[in-house]
């Protein structure tokens, strides 16, 4: 079985990082993808979890409306919330790239 995600799309924000106690550190971006039909454009946003290293890059390279490329795996979780079963789905980075230049660069 193969689970593999390749997105391109632009950060809707910065990243979000938190470092952990334990010396782990997690960094979440959420990218706009757009598709092109019949004249129209449809945005899907895709939420992105980052650990260890690919996160501290993120962190130190990333800004809202970069655009970047990002591969990873898709992630499922289950959650009861007052009662309620959730599912909340996202993509777990392997890495990433930044596809804009910076003038600074």
């Amino acid at each position: 079985m193969v689970n593999e995600v390749k997105l391109i799309g632009n950060l809707g924000r910065d990243p979000q990082v938190k470092n952990f106690d334990s010396g782990k550190t997690a960094a979440r971006i959420s990218i706009a993808c757009n598709e092109y039909y019949n004249g129209q454009t449809k945005t899907t946003w895709v939420d992105v979890l980052a650990w260890g290293k690919v996160a501290k890059n993120m962190e130190k390279s990333l800004r809202k409306g970069d655009q970047i490329y990002v591969d990873g795996k898709l992630s499922v979780h289950v959650y009861d919330r007052e009662g309620e079963q959730r599912k909340v789905m996202e993509v777990v980075a392997n890495g990433f790239r930044r596809l804009n230049p910076r003038k600074e660069e």
